[in-house]
């Protein structure tokens, strides 16, 4: 449900309570399938205000869910970021 949330709020552009959201999806409810999609959209809020936690969040779904959708798309975002691995 967090995630549903995240994205309308996403779409309306007010990107903090999406990241809210998102987060709430990271930290309630880690065995979720919606879980790498969460990781990569919080990434891609934080890129810009707070890259490391932006890093973080790409690494966790990359090493964690590596065969997600999901994961090549952050592996694409690490290196916008310039993040390592």
């Amino acid at each position: 449900a967090f995630l549903g949330v995240g994205k309308c709020l996403e779409a309306k552009q007010d990107f903090a309570g999406a990241a809210n959201a998102y987060l709430k999806v990271i930290a309630l409810y880690p065995a979720e399938n919606s879980l790498p999609e969460a990781l990569y959209r919080a990434a891609a809020l934080y890129k810009n205000q707070k890259p490391e936690y932006a890093g973080m969040f790409l690494n966790d779904l990359i090493t964690q869910y590596p065969a997600s959708p999901f994961a090549r798309k952050a592996a694409d975002l690490q290196k916008e970021l310039g993040v390592k691995k």
